[in-house]
């Protein structure tokens, strides 16, 4: 059985055992929009990881609003994913995760990794504040000490 989905750019089709991944850019100078549909699980690690790897590191919203089955290997892919944009400055955050994934988040503690949040627009307001934020910290760190009291 094929399960349709849709990117930006063209109709896919999806078979079972294999996740697609619709990678594209929104029209504005916001985030990466990624859409992930279907089942994870541990068979397409690899070639998730390998997908990811040519994406360009800066936030992403997740369409997850397609995605069926998520896995503990699933969890651990996308955790990975998160670390490795947050090591370049950078997040992720899933739209529109089923309730049982965001509850899954929610109660593994992975809430500040995974952020969940209803629609795309909703992320990058996320996204953008978060943006906002960090811009006023100062980026001088030798003389900045959050713990320090004044």
């Amino acid at each position: 059985m094929d399960y349709p989905y849709t990117d930006s750019n063209r109709d896919c089709t999806h078979r079972p055992g294999r996740i697609p991944i619709a990678p594209g850019r929104s029209r504005t100078a916001g985030p990466v929009i990624v859409t992930l549909s279907g089942d994870i699980n541990a068979h397409d690690m690899p070639a998730l990881r390998r997908r990811i790897a040519s994406f360009s590191s800066t936030d992403t919203v997740v369409d997850a609003g397609r995605l069926g089955f998520c896995s503990a290997a699933g969890l651990e892919f996308l955790m990975h994913w998160s670390r490795q944009l947050a090591e370049h400055g950078n997040r992720l955050v899933l739209a529109g995760a089923s309730p049982a994934l965001a509850g899954v988040i929610a109660r593994l503690g992975l809430g500040a990794a995974l952020p969940c949040v209803s629609t795309i627009e909703a992320a990058a307001v996320v996204l953008r504040a978060r943006r906002i934020s960090a811009a006023a910290v100062p980026h001088d760190s030798a003389h900045y000490n959050p713990t320090e009291t004044w």
